[in-house]
């Protein structure tokens, strides 16, 4: 009886405390985006967050991966950095904002990768937890902007688990790139 009182005790905690957070999928998608024919992205290394060692190099990764799954060009972090190095002395471990990508630097980006948009943002949150079912969250926020124009062409909010921090991230990442359409 005591054995069945406590696995059933068990069962419902783990129950109650997996449930109390919820993956997101916040993504909004501007309609522009299949007029500016996005078929090619620069992908900025987003800002680690959360308490995981190199989060953002964690769901950079996925999400590349995401978007190459849906057919999109992916442009390397390194071919991105040195032009933004000569256009606006960026450095090494310097923040991006989207303030910095005037439409002059988007149209240097678009002349030397042929990228048709670039991809920033950051972790908001990246943790495992043992006491979790899945132990491990990621959350990214992020924008796509338009070389072209410079329109932010999507914005997105979104979070998964997994049983590790990478599973997490392509779940996450994957959610996010089926809402955005070529």
């Amino acid at each position: 009886m005591n054995r069945n009182c406590l696995f059933i005790g068990i069962t419902l905690f783990i129950l109650l405390t997996s449930s109390c957070i919820t993956p997101t999928s916040d993504v909004v998608v501007s309609p522009s985006i299949k007029d500016e024919g996005v078929r090619r992205i620069a992908v900025w290394r987003l800002r680690d967050g959360g308490q995981m060692p190199n989060s953002g190099d964690i769901a950079t990764t996925a999400i590349e991966s995401a978007l190459m799954e849906k057919g999109f060009g992916i442009v390397s972090y390194s071919m991105i950095k040195d032009i933004l190095a000569v256009e606006i002395g960026y450095k090494e471990g310097m923040a991006l904002e989207s303030g910095m990508l005037t439409v002059e630097v988007l149209n240097k980006l678009k002349e030397d990768t042929n990228a048709d948009a670039i991809l920033l943002g950051s972790v908001s949150e990246a943790w495992c937890n043992m006491a979790w079912l899945p132990p491990c969250r990621m959350a990214v926020s992020f924008k796509i902007i338009s070389t072209t124009s410079g329109e932010l062409l999507a914005s997105a909010s979104v979070s998964d688990e997994g049983f590790a921090i990478e599973k997490a991230a392509l779940k996450m990442a994957r959610k996010a790139a089926a809402k955005i359409k070529k």
